[in-house]
């Protein structure tokens, strides 16, 4: 089992997904730099990612399988509709949708990134008072009352 990052690994992406080490290698999931893209987009969007602790760090390890499972799950042709080896054949179920299992990896990587960023403060205020004024000068006659 290769690490992928210090977050997550190569097997934890493949088991996000549903697919196993014959149909996506672990040399083909670390030659995308998906280690990469991950700490380019987290310092991005949560600059502190390195100083997480607690949950927040679980959280963190959550949103980093996600994200890989994100990238590899948009590249369709990584996924072998069928594989032989001469003797043993296997077809993928027939009917998989990837587009659908690429958009659950999405969801799934953005709930845990809003989990992980902090929450924005609320600063409006509650209500607010209009205010009328009665003009000094009728605006059809344009003159002084």
């Amino acid at each position: 089992m290769a690490d992928l990052t210090q977050y997550t690994t190569v097997a934890a992406v493949r088991a996000a997904l549903g697919v196993t080490s014959n149909e996506v290698p672990d040399a083909f999931i670390v030659d995308q730099n998906m280690d990469t893209a991950l700490i380019l987009k987290l310092t991005e969007v949560l600059p502190t990612y390195a100083s997480l602790t607690g949950v927040q760090a679980q959280y963190l390890k959550m949103y980093s399988m996600w994200f890989c499972a994100a990238l590899l799950a948009r590249m369709f042709l990584a996924f072998p509709e069928s594989m032989s080896d001469g003797k043993a054949k296997m077809d993928r179920f027939a009917g998989l949708d990837l587009e659908k299992m690429a958009a659950n990896a999405e969801s799934n990587r953005d709930s845990y990134l809003a989990a992980l960023l902090p929450e924005e403060t609320d600063t409006s205020y509650g209500f607010t008072t209009a205010v009328g004024a009665a003009p000094s000068y009728d605006p059809v006659t344009n003159e002084a009352t």
